[in-house]
């Protein structure tokens, strides 16, 4: 949505329709359908049916190294599974292409006699923005630059996606700690055998201690780490999607200037 929103607002079509859209296109393919799995698999009653509930990274897996093999009664989510993935997987292939050919020839095509320079006005209305810059056009230039794009792009699809999973280990570390802690603390205590009333005291202390070392570790301690964690993550693997450090220098205002305008 952000990469959209800039495309249309500095009008970069070229961006938009040969590296914004297959860019969405090969993420919803792959992730996109991931995402629709894990919604279909919680939402399924896996027990009235009485099957085992797929899992899902197998499921990933095989959709990419078994390609249009026939997939089994156990690991069938729903009925067409078998027609659909191959068809998101030829999709997330052409976006490949899709992204590092179409720009380049263009601009080759744009720009046979070298860029064209920017005018004040240019720079003005965010033209600074664009493909275009003052100099003889280098086709090679280009298409190496397209090709890091794409390269860079498919990879950090995968790798970003994986790196999102800390969170998910974060929440079993948290799921971790918690069945230690009411195990070791409240469970010996409730199963203590001794006089009512010590055994009374003993819970009530446990109880205590449980909940402080649960507010202490997993209330303080394990969220501060999923927010640092979760920071990174949206600095690093979010905002490279759509942020370009590129553009034109700011010029602050000065009355120095403007004065010696008027003048």
């Amino acid at each position: 949505a952000c990469k959209t929103s800039n495309c249309f607002y500095f009008k970069q079509w070229k961006e938009f329709y040969f590296e914004n859209i297959p860019e969405f296109l090969f993420l919803i393919s792959l992730f996109g359908y991931l995402v629709f799995l894990i919604i279909l698999k919680w939402t399924t009653d896996w027990v009235g049916l009485g099957l085992p509930a797929p899992a899902l990274l197998d499921t990933l897996l095989k959709m990419l190294l078994e390609f249009g093999s026939p997939i089994d009664d156990k690991d069938l989510l729903y009925h067409g599974q078998a027609i659909v993935q191959p068809l998101l997987v030829c999709l997330a292939f052409v976006c490949v292409p899709w992204m590092l050919l179409p720009k380049p020839l263009l601009l080759r095509a744009e720009h046979r006699g070298g860029y064209k320079e920017l005018t004040a006005e240019d720079h003005s209305e965010g033209g600074g923005h664009g493909d275009d810059h003052g100099g003889e056009f280098d086709f090679q230039e280009v298409i190496i630059h397209q090709m890091i794009h794409t390269i860079e792009f498919v990879l950090g699809a995968i790798s970003n996606t994986a790196s999102y999973l800390r969170l998910w280990a974060l929440s079993l570390a948290h799921a971790g700690l918690s069945e230690v802690f009411w195990e070791r603390v409240v469970l010996s205590a409730l199963e203590l055998k001794a006089h009512p009333y010590v055994h009374a005291a003993a819970v009530v202390v446990a109880f205590c201690v449980w909940a402080s070392m649960t507010f202490a570790v997993l209330m303080v301690m394990e969220t501060l780490s999923a927010c640092l964690h979760d920071i990174r993550l949206h600095w690093v693997e979010f905002q490279n999607k759509f942020y370009k450090g590129d553009g034109y220098s700011f010029v602050p205002l000065t009355f120095v200037s403007k004065s010696e305008e008027e003048d």
